[in-house]
C-alpha cells in the first residue's frame, strides 16, 4: 500500500474531491484544452479534438435500444477495472504501450495470419517491447517521429521474426477509419490505445476521452465508428461493436476516492465504447505501479443499471470517418421524427437535440419543407428546454413528405451566450433531419365466410379440446354451457385480395352483438375477449373440432370494448404481420375465463358469416402501397 506524505499531494487530493463534487452537481462546460499535455503521449496527440474518442457525449440523447442492450450485457452485473498496479496471474494488469523514436529502433514486416485485413508495416518495435499479459498479447507502439500508432494482436517473436494475428497502423493526426468490414488489432476494428485509462491522466485530474470495454454477447452487426463484427454469445438483444454508453448523470460520485472519481466523471462525460468480446463490463486501462487498486475496486459497486446507451448518430459527418461535428459552440445534433411513418393524421412531431443546453428556441428558428400536394403546413407548438425540444407541426390536407429544418438567426444561445454554430447567421443551419411521408391509404373490408366459420364447444369442462360444433348457425356462442364447457368461435376471412406489396398500418375486427343467454354481461363475467390469430387456417379451411385448441400464430387481449352501434370493435394492429396476403386469415374469438363454474349457461351471441350481409363480422385492413 502506498501512503501519501507531502502537503502538496494532500492538497491535490482535496482538489480532486472538490472537482468531483462540483461535476456531480450539474452541467459544467468541459475545458477541452486544459490537459492537452496529458491527453498527448509524448509529443503526439491521440487523434484530433473532434475525433469520436475525444468528444463528450453527456448531452447526447438516450439510444432507443438502451434498455435492451443494458439487460443483454447484464443490468445487475458488476463493473471491473481491468487494469491496476502489481501483477495478476504472473503478469502486469492491463494493456501496456511503448513509446519509441522510429529512427532508433528496428522495423519489422510482421507475419499476420489475417493478412487481408492487416496493414503490412513495417512496425517499429523495441528490443524488448511491453506486451499485454494474457491471451491477446497486444503490442501497442507510438512512434514519436511520425506520430503514428502501431497495434498488433496476438504478437509473438521467434527466430528473428515477429508474427501476429492482425495489425493496424493509425496516423494520430487524422480521423481515418479502417476499410469497412476490416478488423484492426481489436475485434471492433478500432484503435486500442485511445480507449485506455492511463494513470498520467488520472493523476492530472481528468480523462478527456472515452474508454474501451468488453461484453460477452455481441451482435452480428456493428455501428459507427466500428468497422468489424465478431458475433459472440447468446442473448435476447446482442450489442453491436461501436455502441457507446455513459454513467447516468444522476449517479452520485462525490463519496468516491480521487482515482475512482476521475474515472467516474469520464464515464459520465465521455462514456465507454464496446470494442471487443470478453467479460461483461470490463473496462480497459494501462498498467502502472501508481494505481491504487483499493480505489479502483471501489468501482466494483457499479452495475449495468447505472448506465445508459447513447445515440451517437447525430455526431456523424461521414460513415467512413471518425470525425464528428462536435465543437465548442452549440449546434444541432439531430432532428428526428417521434411517431410512426406514415402519419395518416395531420399532426407531425419532431424531436430536436442540441449539443448542449440552449435557450431562445422558438418557431421562427424552424422552417417546414413539404413535397407532393401537402398544404397548410404550420408549426403549432414548441416545448422543451436544455438540450431537447419537441416541435409539433400540422398540415391541412394532401399527401407527400414533410421535413423540419432549423434556420440559424443567432437567437439560440448556450449558457455562455455563444450563438448556435458560431458568430455568423446561418452557420448553425440544420437541413438533414428525418422526414415524415404521409401517403394515401386504402381500406379493405373482408366479411367472415359462413361456410368456414362457426362455434366449437369444449368436449368436457376441463378437456381443453373441441367436441361439438356448428358452422350453419347465423350466430356464434362465446361463454359456457350448463356443464361449464367453453364456447369458442372461429372467424374466417379471405384476405388474398391484398396487394403483395401492401404495407398494413391498421387492422380492426368488428363483430355485431345478437343477444345474451343466461343473464348478466358475459364480457364482464368472463373478463374480456381474447383473440387468437392464424396466418392461414387453424386446420383445414373448413370448421372442425380441432380448431378449438389448434396452435395460433399469436394471441391478443383481453379486450373489454364498449358496444357502439351494436358492434364490438377490437384493434388487432399489433398482429398485422399475421394477415395472410395470399389466402385466408382466421381468428379464434374466446373469453379470457374458460367458464364461471356455476353450472348455468352464460354466453354471448354474436352474428356469424351466415347472417345478413350487414350483420356479418368484418376484418377492416388499412394499408398503403409504397
Amino acid at each position: 500500500m502506498c501512503f501519501m506524505k507531502t502537503n502538496s499531494i494532500h492538497s491535490f487530493v482535496l482538489v480532486l474531491f472538490l472537482l468531483g463534487s462540483l461535476l456531480n452537481s450539474g452541467y459544467i462546460r468541459a475545458n477541452t484544452g486544459a490537459s492537452s499535455a496529458v491527453v498527448n503521449i509524448a509529443s503526439c496527440q491521440m487523434f484530433p479534438d473532434n475525433n469520436f474518442w475525444n468528444v463528450p457525449i453527456d448531452n447526447l440523447p438516450v439510444h432507443p435500444n438502451s434498455a435492451q442492450w443494458i439487460n443483454s450485457i447484464g443490468a445487475s452485473d458488476s463493473f471491473h477495472m481491468d487494469f491496476g498496479s502489481g501483477t495478476w496471474d504472473g503478469g502486469p494488469i492491463g494493456i501496456p504501450y511503448n513509446i519509441v523514436a522510429g529512427a532508433s529502433v528496428t522495423k519489422y514486416d510482421v507475419d499476420f495470419y489475417y493478412p487481408d485485413e492487416s496493414d503490412p508495416g513495417p512496425y517499429p518495435l523495441p528490443a524488448s517491447p511491453k506486451i499485454e499479459w494474457g491471451s491477446d498479447h497486444h503490442i501497442l507502439t507510438v512512434d514519436t517521429d511520425d506520430c503514428k500508432l502501431y497495434e498488433i494482436y496476438d504478437a509473438s517473436f521467434n527466430s528473428g521474426q515477429w508474427s501476429g494475428g492482425s495489425g493496424a497502423i493509425w496516423d494520430l493526426g487524422l480521423n481515418d477509419l479502417r476499410p469497412d468490414t476490416w478488423t484492426s488489432a481489436d475485434a471492433a476494428g478500432l484503435p486500442i490505445l485511445p480507449g485506455l485509462a492511463r494513470y498520467e491522466e488520472v493523476s492530472a485530474g481528468v480523462i478527456e476521452h472515452a474508454l474501451r470495454f468488453t461484453a460477452n454477447c455481441t451482435a452480428s452487426y456493428y455501428i459507427w465508428p466500428a468497422r468489424h463484427k465478431a458475433q459472440h454469445g447468446s442473448c435476447a438483444s446482442p450489442v453491436p461493436f461501436g455502441a457507446r454508453l455513459r454513467l447516468k448523470a444522476s449517479y452520485d460520485i462525490s463519496g468516491f476516492s480521487p482515482q475512482a472519481q476521475v474515472l467516474l466523471q469520464a464515464f459520465k462525460t465521455y462514456g465507454i465504447i464496446l470494442a471487443d468480446n470478453g467479460s461483461n463490463w470490463y473496462v480497459s486501462g494501462s498498467p502502472s505501479n501508481s494505481w491504487d487498486n483499493d480505489q479502483l475496486h471501489e468501482l466494483d459497486v457499479l452495475n449495468g443499471s447505472n448506465f445508459e446507451a447513447v445515440d451517437t448518430s447525430g455526431l456523424i459527418m461521414s460513415q467512413d470517418s471518425a470525425a464528428t461535428n462536435h465543437s465548442d459552440t452549440p449546434h444541432v445534433y439531430s432532428i428526428k421524427r417521434m411517431d410512426a411513418n406514415p402519419n395518416s393524421a395531420g399532426i407531425f412531431r419532431f424531436k430536436v437535440y442540441f449539443s448542449e443546453p440552449v435557450t431562445g428556441v422558438d418557431a421562427v428558428d424552424f422552417t417546414l419543407i413539404a413535397t407532393g400536394d401537402l398544404a397548410g403546413e404550420t408549426i403549432s407548438s414548441i416545448t422543451g428546454s436544455g438540450i431537447s425540444y419537441v416541435v409539433t407541426a400540422a398540415i391541412s390536407s394532401g399527401y407527400g413528405s414533410l421535413q423540419l429544418n432549423l434556420v440559424d438567426d443567432n437567437s439560440i444561445l448556450d449558457d455562455l451566450s455563444n450563438s448556435l454554430g458560431g458568430v455568423s447567421i446561418g452557420d448553425g443551419d440544420y437541413t438533414s433531419g428525418e422526414f415524415y411521408t404521409r401517403v394515401a391509404t386504402t381500406f379493405m373490408t373482408a366479411a367472415s365466410n359462413g361456410t368456414n366459420d362457426g362455434w366449437v364447444l369444449e368436449s368436457t369442462e376441463t378437456s381443453g379440446a373441441g367436441g361439438t360444433m356448428n358452422t350453419a348457425a347465423t350466430t356464434f356462442n362465446l361463454g359456457d354451457d350448463v356443464a361449464d364447457k367453453q364456447y369458442r368461435s372461429i372467424l374466417s376471412f379471405n384476405t388474398s385480395s391484398l396487394p403483395d406489396n401492401a404495407v398494413i398500418i391498421r387492422v380492426t375486427l368488428k363483430v355485431r352483438r345478437n343477444g345474451v343467454i343466461g343473464g348478466g354481461d358475459p364480457l364482464s363475467l368472463f373478463h374480456g375477449f381474447k383473440v387468437d390469430i392464424k396466418k392461414g387456417t387453424f386446420g383445414t379451411a373448413a370448421l372442425e373440432p380441432g380448431d378449438f385448441n389448434a396452435a395460433a400464430s399469436q394471441t391478443y387481449g383481453p379486450f373489454s370494448p364498449s358496444l357502439s352501434a351494436g358492434r364490438y370493435s377490437l384493434s388487432l394492429t399489433s398482429g398485422k404481420g399475421y394477415v395472410n396476403k395470399t389466402g385466408n386469415t382466421q381468428l379464434r374469438l374466446r373469453f379470457n375465463l374458460d367458464d364461471n363454474n356455476n353450472n348455468i349457461a352464460n354466453f354471448l351471441k354474436l352474428y356469424s358469416g351466415n347472417a345478413a350481409a350487414s350483420d356479418r363480422p368484418q376484418l377492416i385492413i388499412q394499408y398503403y402501397l409504397p
